[in-house]
């Protein structure tokens, strides 16, 4: 049986089985009542994440059933995948291969190899992530299966010889003898069948032959990327994007970046001239590119490994990631003494992060409506969180935006919700919809000036938020 549990009241909408749910049901209850070390029979004793945040999907190890030296065919034989059918492409040492979502979806993972590389290729649906991995690790090689649990709502792997844990986004085992090693992950995209096989028309994909009875013509989870709910709760809810809204996620040098695909497909400013988007991520200068054949990260003309997925599990797994476009503006601006500057390099682009100072701050419960202003506190959790105050800028030179970081947090201080917002002065410059006009602009927003203050808020729909007992304002970018 494929797929994850869900609650009762969207079964039927799911179009899970009545069974899975009955055995869902029972396993989880069985799990929580145990309240030990010890989850689908894993021995989670010696572990590198918090025991709260792993949870039985439903399945028993090995209910996804995952594959094991599948059969391939070529390209031009595969005439059962549409054109618009969802493919993970990878391509090691010159050997092209596809493995279709329409068959991942019923087995999650693929051990295989490639151009001599043993690979597991993983899937996770609940987060919409696909991550190709080396299988050699210390000098093993290892063969892979589906655990039936989840760690942040992500599939957990299995190794088969020492039982092991493995974290799909986090990318290392998280419990078991192998607990902090890591797997190297290697570049992969998710595409369209029609572009893949016009780019590797030499090349193979998975069959249907799997040596399993499944529908693979059905998606089981068709209606979940439909919707913005989640199967299962997640910690952190970094409230920048939608929760399920499809970013590019990339490690490197020691930071974390996304990008809205959404954002990057309509994206023009700054636009390589082949279509790229130039960016800086941990000190290095890449590409990002989004086209037919997916989206991809290069520096120079070397691919790196990036990753498709939810917004709400990437940030869950990269907590201090950074969002593209951060500083959102990009414009010159009158300062208070009307002489022009722009956000460049050198002294005028250096960030003043740390020479911000908040001087005020609030958090209350609020209720919208016709000429709500933050006049009319409430203390009851209805319509909007507000988080409001004040900063002074200490800085010796103006600075034409401050971007600031929301967080909610729980009774042991840790993130529940995180958003970043701007200073009232900067949010003149940002626009609605399109480019900004920079006369329009200019003429009625000022920087603020050195030495000045300035306000900021933050509205937090009741509906977007989990329990939380305090807030914290942060200052991360100051230009």
């Amino acid at each position: 049986m494929a797929g994850y549990r869900a609650s009762i009241g969207r079964l039927a909408t799911l179009g899970f089985p009545a069974l899975l749910l009955l055995f869902a049901f029972l396993s989880t209850t069985a799990a929580r009542a145990a309240d030990g070390p010890f989850l689908n029979g894993f021995d989670l004793g010696q572990r590198s994440v918090e025991l709260r945040l792993v949870a039985a999907g439903g399945p028993p190890r090995g209910g996804i059933p995952a594959l094991t030296g599948p059969a391939t065919e070529a390209v031009s034989q595969a005439s059962w995948l549409a054109d618009d059918d969802r493919v993970v492409g990878v391509v090691i040492n010159g050997e092209a291969r596809a493995y279709p979502l329409r068959l991942l979806n019923w087995h999650e993972l693929v051990n295989d190899s490639l151009g001599d590389t043993p690979v597991v290729v993983s899937w996770c649906p609940l987060t919409a992530s696909a991550v190709v991995f080396d299988r050699r690790v210390g000098g093993s090689e290892l063969s892979f299966g589906v655990s039936g649990l989840l760690y942040r709502g992500n599939v957990l792997m299995y190794d088969r010889d020492g039982e092991s844990l493995w974290s799909q986004l986090g990318g290392a085992s998280v419990a078991g003898p192998s607990n902090g090693s890591t797997l190297t992950v290697l570049p992969s995209r998710v595409t369209r069948w029609q572009e893949w096989k016009r780019q590797h028309p030499d090349g193979s994909v998975l069959s249907l032959d799997t040596g399993h009875s499944r529908d693979y013509s059905r998606n089981p989870y068709a209606t979940y990327e439909t919707s913005d709910d989640l199967m299962f709760p997640v910690d952190i809810i970094d409230g920048r994007l939608r929760r399920k809204q499809k970013v590019l996620g990339l490690q490197l040098g020691g930071a974390s970046r996304a990008w809205s695909l959404t954002d990057l497909a309509a994206a023009s400013d700054g636009a390589a001239s082949d279509g790229g988007l130039l960016d800086s991520v941990g000190g290095h200068r890449v590409k990002v590119i989004v086209d037919e054949h997916g989206a991809r990260v290069f520096e120079g003309d070397r691919e790196l490994a990036s990753t498709v997925a939810y917004w709400f599990a990437w940030s869950a797994f990269n907590e201090q990631t950074s969002l593209w476009p951060l500083q959102a503006v990009s414009l010159p601006v009158e300062s208070a003494g009307g002489s022009q500057g722009s956000q460049g390099e050198g002294e005028a682009g250096r960030n003043r992060a740390g020479q911000i100072e908040i001087t005020e701050r609030r958090g209350y419960w609020t209720s919208p409506g016709v000429g709500f202003s933050l006049a009319g506190e409430a203390t009851t959790k209805a319509g909007l969180y507000v988080v409001a105050g004040e900063l002074r800028n200490r800085s010796a030179e103006p600075v034409q935006h401050v971007v600031l970081r929301y967080e909610l947090l729980d009774e042991e201080g840790r993130v529940r919700f995180r958003a970043d917002g701007y200073n009232h002065l900067a949010e003149g410059l940002l626009p609605i919809e399109g480019d900004p006009d920079p006369a329009a602009t200019l003429a009625t927003v000022k920087a603020l000036d050195a030495g000045a203050a300035d306000s900021f808020r933050m509205l937090i729909p009741a509906g977007d938020l989990p329990e939380f007992s305090d807030y914290r304002i942060s200052v991360v970018d100051a230009r």
